[in-house]
């Protein structure tokens, strides 16, 4: 049975939205393979709010090989 919060007033219905991005470049030069970038944004709208709610992230991941 879902709880309901104490002040009786219903959760406001929101919705979310989530977008990633993945770059893997060809790089040439050995120390730099293996390197690639993710970007990710979230948007979050409820019910009643008067803004929207916004998240960005970039990460940089580098895998580097057994040869390096």
């Amino acid at each position: 049975m879902p709880s309901i919060p104490r002040t009786r007033k219903k959760a406001p219905n929101q919705a979310e939205y989530d977008f990633t991005v993945d770059y893997r470049p060809p790089f040439h030069v050995p120390v730099l393979q293996g390197m690639w970038f993710r970007a990710r944004a979230a948007i979050l709208d409820q019910q009643d709010a008067k803004t929207l709610g916004y998240q960005f992230r970039i990460t940089i991941n580098w895998e580097q090989g057994p040869d390096l």
